[in-house]
């Protein structure tokens, strides 16, 4: 019998985009990463920055664990900043990513940015969602005597890093460790 409800399906269950637990007795810090979308009432950068603040204060984490795994996309822009400035920090640990089928767009452009950024970058989970050769940046075309919108995808992702990693760029980011 479960004494308690797994951190990611209790994160995800809040309904939150954002948060992070920590598990200073295993040396582990936890980001839940549901939504690349600011909320309301807890900016990212100040969650992330609270975050970084825990870690640097406490020795005993070693490794972050970014899970995307539900993570469908949003704003890839508000994420990739706060990499860029914590990256010394970040840097100093193992960098773990949770993908999954339902990883998509700015989520999985995510797993990119780590991959350029971090010399090594560890992704568990399963299959991601998005092939590896995707087009977004997505273009809205009304036809009013269909009553109908088509949307149009515009532009190739750019991820030279998760490219250079896999071989076959019409299947998605294959873990490291597949985990179901």
């Amino acid at each position: 019998m479960c004494k308690e409800i797994p951190i990611s399906y209790r994160n995800r269950a809040a309904g939150v985009n954002y948060c992070y637990e920590g598990d200073s007795e295993h040396g582990i810090m936890y980001f839940f990463y549901a939504q690349c979308m600011e909320m309301e009432n807890y900016s990212l950068e100040q969650c992330f920055a609270d975050m970084i603040n825990e870690v640097m204060t406490n020795s005993n984490y070693d490794e972050i664990v970014f899970d995307v795994r539900w993570n469908g996309g949003g704003n890839r822009w508000i994420m990739q900043p706060l990499l860029e400035k914590y990256k010394d920090e970040l840097a100093q640990m193992k960098i773990s990513i949770i993908v999954g089928k339902d990883t998509y767009s700015a989520a999985f452009q995510f797993v990119e940015d780590c991959m350029q950024l971090f010399d090594e970058v560890f992704i568990y989970g399963e299959e991601t969602g998005q092939a590896i050769t995707n087009y977004t940046e997505i273009k809205e075309i009304d036809l009013p005597a269909l009553n109908c919108t088509m949307v149009i995808p515009t532009v190739e992702d750019y991820v030279p890093e998760i490219k250079k990693r896999y071989s076959d760029l019409e299947r998605g980011i294959i873990p490291d460790i597949e985990v179901y």
